[in-house]
């Protein structure tokens, strides 16, 4: 397997005793590309070609008010398969407000907007 780092994110994220950002839902702070990735145990069929995308929560900054995770942040998780090998990439939900460092909703009304 080869690990591709990208430059970590600064986070505003203050410690918290929130389940949603703990445990198994502890924020991650960077994206990487994994390429060839090791199969544990079998094989990938070689006939299957194609994504597998999850969008999940991902806090980077500290929330407005109460935090919910679909008020948050979030991060889009790709596994693509081809030729029985299978590779991984992760990349954060970008918007204007994430990308000055504050986050960047008051709720789930709240508009997105891209970075400029």
């Amino acid at each position: 397997m080869k690990l591709e780092r990208l430059p970590p994110i600064r986070s505003s994220l203050k410690p918290s005793n929130h389940p949603y950002l703990n445990g198994a839902w502890t924020p991650l702070m960077e994206e990487v590309n994994a390429f060839d990735l090791d199969v544990i145990e079998g094989t990938i069929p070689r006939d299957i070609d194609g994504l597998y995308l999850r969008n999940t929560e991902n806090q980077v900054h500290q929330p407005l008010g109460r935090y919910h995770p679909f008020d948050g942040d979030g991060m889009i998780h790709q596994i693509s398969f081809k030729d029985g090998r299978a590779n991984y990439r992760n990349r954060y939900d970008i918007h204007r407000r994430w990308c000055r460092g504050r986050p960047g909703w008051h709720g789930a009304r709240a508009p997105a907007q891209r970075c400029q």
